[in-house]
């Protein structure tokens, strides 16, 4: 396994799960994104594979996200975290088991932080960078921190 594989991994799979949640095309941008206004996520990774991931989604993309979860329910508000941490949860733990697999090893992911505050958060890790994905319904942010042990 190589960095190139971690960053395949995780674009494809994300992709891959986030167009059958919502129903909708989404794609990989190389430019970064930025917004005004976001909800944060952040889960970690431990075992062979170690990482943090800190998702950033601009509100309406939120709001499409928590939509698709709850489905036909009528939820009340102080349950949308619920949805977008349990929706985190579901990306990540999709590209962790292709990159468990690839690795013939185990990883675990923590439970999902809602509104964990960015800064510094992924710094104790030398491999960084950041994934963007844009679509129809809004954009979403991650940065990436990780290592791994053969």
């Amino acid at each position: 396994m190589c960095d190139n594989d971690v960053h395949r991994i995780l674009i494809e799979s994300f992709i891959s799960v986030l167009g059958r949640l919502i129903g909708s095309s989404i794609e990989y941008s190389a430019k970064k994104i930025d917004f005004l206004t976001s909800k944060n996520v952040l889960i970690r990774t431990r075992g062979n594979f170690s990482a943090c991931l800190f998702f950033c989604m601009d509100s309406d993309f939120e709001h499409t996200i928590i939509e698709c979860m709850k489905g036909t329910e009528n939820g009340c508000s102080n349950e949308d975290d619920l949805f977008v941490g349990e929706f985190v949860n579901i990306l990540s733990g999709h590209a962790l088991t292709k990159l468990n697999n690839l690795m013939g090893s185990s990883s675990r992911l923590s439970v999902p932080e809602v509104g964990a505050l960015s800064k510094g958060v992924c710094e104790e890790f030398q491999k960084q960078y950041t994934l963007c994905f844009k679509s129809t319904i809004g954009n979403m942010r991650v940065d990436v921190g990780y290592e791994y042990r053969l």
